[in-house]
């Protein structure tokens, strides 16, 4: 964390003359606490007349420059993208963020690990769901990609909205925006690898019939912070409806989940240890969503965690 302070204070005073001299830009070093409490050093940029602007983190470019590359490279490539955002940020800075009309179109949900991020949630409005927490966050799209604000208790009693309807509002609006998605694993991947957009979405059957046996992807269209699809209405009622012999939930990360039909018949115990070992080895600490295993309860119309795929040292903790 230190070498990257270091680097982002090298680029922070160096960068203003990359900027074209009618761009009044200001530079600041930010540290922002992240998903799972996870740290990451940026620099702020905000030209003169805006209010917001693009925060670039500087980890990747500090790796690129140990690595060899030029730091005029760098700073060309930051600055290019700062100038590209501008139009966008520009847009969005011009929004009255403690008016509700002017914003609530910018709603959506994210869905977070509860127990790692339980100081940041006192801090918000939320919604347990098991050991998962909902929660509410201002999404704009920008020249590449989308900019995020999360929604904290001060932002929220500046609307005098009750958080039930934000909820309603967000859930709402992210289903009009990315809606759920189920596919083969397979078909993801061949996408991935063709690069393609086209999708096989199962939970667009108006017939549904009981897919083939595999693993199957949960996520929103976009596959950006997609495991919030599970609190979209009724997509686990449809998803059940297609699996009638009951299927379990894997927290692949915050933008995917893996939804695994109990016909395959491979034990909680097992799904528990794979859903670790691949957090540990495959997913970064930020994106990791949780290493427990769900069901969903028809009965009850939600998930729950399945008791066997637990680490017993966590079960005797939680026991606490």
């Amino acid at each position: 964390m230190n070498e990257t302070r270091m680097f982002a204070d090298e680029v922070a005073a160096g960068i203003v003359k990359y900027f074209p001299e009618d761009r009044q830009m200001q530079c600041r070093v930010v540290e922002t606490k992240k998903n799972n409490n996870v740290s990451r050093v940026g620099i702020s940029f905000r030209e003169e007349g805006n209010n917001i602007g693009p925060v670039i983190y500087m980890e990747p470019y500090r790796k690129a420059a140990a690595g060899g590359r030029p730091m005029s490279e760098i700073m060309d490539e930051i600055a290019d993208f700062v100038i590209h955002s501008r139009d966008k940020a520009g847009q969005i800075g011009s929004l009255d963020y403690g008016d509700y009309e002017s914003i609530k179109d910018y709603l959506s949900v994210v869905l977070i690990n509860g127990r790692d991020n339980r100081q940041m949630l006192s801090q918000m409005p939320h919604r347990q769901i098991e050991d998962l927490a909902l929660i509410l966050e201002l999404k704009f799209p920008m020249e590449e990609g989308t900019g995020s604000i999360k929604v904290n208790h001060e932002l929220a009693k500046q609307w005098e909205v009750d958080t039930g309807v934000l909820f309603e509002q967000a859930e709402r609006r992210a289903i009009e925006a990315e809606p759920a998605v189920l596919q083969k694993m397979e078909d993801v991947l061949s996408l991935l690898e063709t690069d393609g957009k086209e999708t096989n979405n199962l939970l667009d059957a108006e017939s549904p019939r009981t897919p083939e046996p595999g693993l199957y992807v949960l996520s929103n269209q976009s596959k950006v912070k997609g495991a919030a699809a599970l609190s979209y209405p009724g997509v686990l009622e449809k998803v059940d409806q297609l699996f009638l012999e009951g299927f379990y939930i894997l927290p692949s990360s915050v933008h995917e989940l893996l939804v695994i039909p109990k016909s395959l018949e491979i034990s909680p115990r097992e799904l528990g240890e794979m859903v670790r070992a691949i957090n540990r080895s495959e997913v970064a600490k930020e994106d990791q969503l949780s290493d427990r295993v769900y069901e969903y309860d028809r009965e009850a119309g939600k998930i729950r965690q399945v008791p066997e795929s637990v680490k017993q040292k966590d079960v005797r903790e939680a026991a606490r």
